[in-house]
């Protein structure tokens, strides 16, 4: 029997959940209440043992000095700094701590664990997800069936204790499928300047937005893969919003920056991908582009663009040395 080849619009519905909360039904409440309940007290005390694990190591690495770029993040002290640890590393934290949850399944679990691993095998929902807290705050945490798993919960505020566990209704938290949310929780949160996109307008119905951080690092974004599929999915409504209707919609770089942008970038010798004219004309015209585009060409010019917007940062991170 041959193998189905998967739809476009299943391969971005697919990327997207990645990072998404899925929805709760009532099977994911059943096996939620019946095999996790019983041993929550377990599964807190197993988490937080690798949690300090954790922490031991990355302390171990702050002592000899490594950079953050080390780890693979970016290092940006308007965001993160290694004598603030944890703040601002929920990533980090949240991303170590799920490689040793998989190690310690591999190797015949604690209670706790073993509790976590019948669950997942009966069906039960366990995974990364990255949203928005409170309306206020990017954090990274994990979806077990009805749960909320915080375990980086002290990176907003160092007093907090380190692990959360609550229902997931009750956590605050959101999928982030709303671009000017995304913009207002930059500038709240990470204290960056949000500009509309309006720079390389075959880009702007994914890539709707600009940021320039507290050290003046640019870059075009939302660099989660899962944040520019929602608006996809969302039919580019939110970039629109964002670039003609948002509170977001009248700012403009700043002319400095639109030259330096202007100066790296060669439309002769370039493809129309990066075409320089951001009237509201020619960006209306990229949202009808994507929104007529065969879907099974779909995926791949979504990957081109995100492979353009790639370059464009690269360029930019080389620039300002960060």
């Amino acid at each position: 029997m041959g193998t189905v080849k998967m739809s476009a619009k299943d391969r971005l519905h697919e990327n997207a959940d990645y990072y998404n909360t899925r929805p709760v039904d009532t099977k994911q409440q059943e096996l939620t209440d019946r095999i996790l309940v019983p041993r929550l007290g377990d599964i807190e005390r197993e988490l937080l043992g690798l949690r300090e694990a954790f922490d031991e190591r990355m302390r171990a690495i702050f002592a000899e000095e490594m950079s953050t770029d080390s780890l693979g993040h970016t290092d940006d002290p308007s965001i993160r700094q290694s004598s603030n640890y944890p703040i601002g590393y929920c990533d980090t934290i949240r991303n170590g701590v799920w490689n040793s949850i998989e190690a310690a399944l591999r190797r015949g679990p604690e209670p706790g664990l073993a509790a976590l691993q019948h669950f997942i095998e009966e069906g039960g929902h366990f995974k990364k997800v990255y949203g928005i807290l409170s309306g206020k705050y990017f954090q990274n945490g994990m979806q077990a069936g009805t749960l909320w798993v915080d375990i980086a919960n002290n990176t907003i505020d160092a007093c907090d204790p380190p692990l959360k566990i609550c229902k997931l209704e009750d956590s605050t938290f959101r999928n982030i499928d709303d671009f000017s949310v995304f913009g207002d929780v930059l500038e709240s949160y990470w204290n960056h300047r949000v500009f509309p996109q309006r720079i390389f307008p075959i880009l702007t119905p994914i890539y709707p937005i600009m940021h320039l951080s507290p050290s003046g690092k640019l870059q075009i974004g939302p660099s989660s893969e899962a944040v520019v599929l929602n608006g996809v999915l969302g039919g580019y409504r939110s970039a629109e919003d964002l670039i003609f209707r948002s509170r977001f919609a009248h700012k403009r770089l700043p002319d400095n920056a639109v030259d330096f942008i202007k100066n790296i970038h060669n439309p002769e010798t370039e493809n129309s991908i990066t075409t320089l004219t951001g009237d509201n004309s020619s960006i209306a015209q990229a949202f009808d582009l994507y929104r007529t585009l065969p879907p099974d060409t779909l995926y791949d010019t979504i990957s081109l663009a995100t492979d353009r917007v790639q370059e464009i940062n690269a360029v930019l991170r080389w620039y300002f040395k960060y």
